[in-house]
């Protein structure tokens, strides 16, 4: 039983489910790890093998019987190849690469669990696909007219986010989040009459968040209740670690599972965690997935144990394979 693990450095999910998986095969499993920081080497890709070099060993990647990805892409040749060149040659080999980067990951998906391609969905395709199988959304809006972001203000509070996932970035120096913020009708005086093209989404008053994790047609929910806390009002991922939220498992109604779990397989998602909230008037809003998020936050304080889920799932899936041939 031969496991790829793509991931990062120090990454404990990971390291937790490279633990189970030897548990559970009584340390049968051979589990090769390939994280973002290391430079892969392509020796040779053909229509049956994919052989790589990762710190001087070779590893024919199609030859694994389950992958896992965590995090990161392939790093190839970033350190040999890619800093000896320079302007347009320079992006017409990272080109190149991305295009290898896609053609290995299409040969794999059947066997993967996530993958890097899934990490790349947009907010609005997710609230797009979740609203078509009747889940509610809040009212959201892409704009850059400043005129049109006056109207979708008017009579309500609003919040912004970025359209991709949310991370850090880096700005004069300065490093932050990427998060989300409360806009108010005074912020419109500073903006000019067009802006970059944002996200604008309807603020719902809320009893308390959820995450969701979803993993092979189930849901292990944990309700945040971040509603009180200044610093998390608004996204509990701002978190306070002097004065935590606190978190309990919680269970989502037969209906909303079954609408969420016919959105992450329309958006061709095996896994990942969905942000709800519960709102002041009762209804549950859908707000995004992460499809290869954290889940730490919600296995460990409800204990479900989702590492070793996955690690059984992992295991499963490959015996089922083995069976079928």
């Amino acid at each position: 039983m031969r496991i790829l693990i793509l991931s990062s450095n120090d990454d404990y999910v990971s390291d937790s489910i490279s633990s189970w998986l030897k548990r559970l095969t009584d340390n049968k499993a051979i589990i090769v790890r390939i994280n973002w920081q290391n430079e892969v080497i392509i020796k040779k890709i053909n229509l049956k093998s994919t052989i790589v070099q990762v710190n001087g060993e070779l590893h024919d990647i199609s030859n694994f019987d389950f992958i896992f990805y965590r995090r990161g892409q392939i790093n190839f040749h970033r350190s040999t190849l890619l800093k000896k060149e320079t302007g347009i040659f320079s992006l017409y080999l990272e080109d190149e690469l991305s295009y290898i980067h896609s053609y290995i990951f299409t040969t794999l998906k059947n066997k993967m669990l996530s993958n890097f391609y899934e990490d790349k969905i947009s907010k609005m395709e997710m609230l797009t696909v979740a609203f078509q199988n009747n889940v509610n959304v809040p009212d959201t809006i892409i704009t850059s007219s400043k005129q049109t972001l006056s109207n979708f203000l008017r009579g309500r509070k609003v919040i912004t986010k970025a359209v991709q996932k949310g991370g850090m970035v880096l700005f004069n120096n300065i490093q932050g989040g990427a998060g989300t913020i409360s806009i108010k009708e005074k912020d419109l005086l500073s903006l000019p009459e067009s802006f970059f093209p944002s996200l604008f989404q309807e603020e719902i008053p809320k009893e308390y968040e959820i995450r969701a994790f979803y993993l092979n047609g189930r849901f292990y929910s944990m309700a945040i209740f971040s509603q009180r806390n200044k610093k998390t009002k608004i996204d509990f991922r701002n978190y306070d670690m002097e004065y935590p939220n606190r978190t309990v498992p919680y269970k989502l109604s037969a209906i909303v599972e079954q609408r969420l779990r016919k959105t992450f397989r329309d958006l061709n998602l095996k896994t990942g965690s969905a942000d709800l909230i519960k709102g002041k008037d009762g209804k549950y809003y859908f707000l995004e997935i992460n499809p290869v998020g954290q889940f730490t936050q919600v296995s460990m304080p409800c204990n479900y144990q989702l590492e070793k889920k996955i690690a059984e799932f992992i295991i499963d899936k490959i015996n089922e394979t083995r069976t079928s041939k």
